[in-house]
């Protein structure tokens, strides 16, 4: 995957066809799944600059610093993809860090800006929209008309 266009799903949680058709609809070449303003402490936040790259992703983030809680989900151009997995070589190989090589690469880039990464609004993703919720967890009219007993053999 070195060199070329990836995406990459980095969490413990499924990722909706329409979050990877936005990611990959979106010109911006490097971009990072971001659920702005919302902080939680135990989650990945992410903080952006003036220009609004990322210039840090660390769960020790302070709420005034942080942009919003990333999902561990990334999109990645041939360019940034060479540099990110030169970057986890030389920790695992290097380093002998074979713990969280994923994590320290990013943060690294990041604070670098070897890494040039946008966030995508995820709008809710931790604290969903009442109405994005339903639409996503209940697609079908079919089976919704059932479920509501609208709907009778």
């Amino acid at each position: 995957v070195a060199g070329r266009e990836f995406v990459l799903n980095n969490g413990d949680l499924a990722i909706s066809r329409e979050l990877v058709s936005v990611m990959l609809e979106d010109s911006r070449p490097d971009l990072v799944a971001v659920d702005v303003g919302y902080f939680n402490d135990e989650s990945m936040k992410v903080s952006v600059n003036d220009d609004g790259f990322i210039t840090n992703i660390s769960k020790a983030m302070l709420r005034k610093e942080s942009h919003g809680c990333s999902i561990d989900f990334y999109k990645f151009s041939r360019k940034s993809s060479s540099i990110f997995f030169a970057e986890m070589e030389k920790i695992v190989e290097e380093e002998k860090n074979l713990k969280d090589w994923t994590e320290v690469a990013m943060q690294r880039l990041f604070q670098s800006q070897e890494l040039k990464f946008q966030a995508v609004d995820i709008g809710g993703y931790y604290a969903p929209d009442d109405e994005l919720a339903s639409r996503a967890l209940r697609p079908s009219d079919t089976l919704n008309k059932i479920i509501d007993g609208g709907l009778t053999g």
